[in-house]
C-alpha cells in the first residue's frame, strides 16, 4: 500500500502495517497519488505532487523513476514563472 504524508511518500505492508520504505520529500500534496501498473520493460510506478512539481517513483523500490522528466522529478515551475521570483502551484 502506498501513502503520502507531509514528510514524504511511504510503502506499507497492508496486512501488518510494517513500513517497507520511505521516500523523504517536502511540500507533498496530501490529496493522493496516482498508480501506473507498468508494462514491458517499465516497472509499476506511482506519481505524487511535491514542492513545485511531481515525482515518479518505481513502486518496488523508493527510487525515482529513470526516464521520467529529470530522473523522476518533473519541475512544474520551469519555464512558467517568467519574471516572477516564485508562485504557488496547487496540486
Amino acid at each position: 500500500m502506498y501513502l503520502v504524508a507531509s514528510n514524504g511518500l511511504f510503502a506499507v505492508e497492508p496486512e501488518t502495517g510494517k513500513q517497507l520504505w520511505h521516500y523523504p520529500a517536502t511540500g507533498v500534496a496530501l490529496r493522493g497519488l496516482a498508480y501506473c501498473p507498468g508494462r514491458e520493460g517499465t516497472p509499476p510506478r506511482f506519481f505524487a505532487g511535491v514542492s513545485g512539481g511531481m515525482i515518479a517513483l518505481d513502486s518496488p523500490t523508493d527510487k525515482p523513476a529513470p526516464g521520467f522528466a529529470d530522473e523522476g522529478l518533473l519541475d512544474l515551475k520551469q519555464d512558467v514563472l517568467g519574471d516572477l521570483d516564485d508562485a504557488k502551484i496547487w496540486l
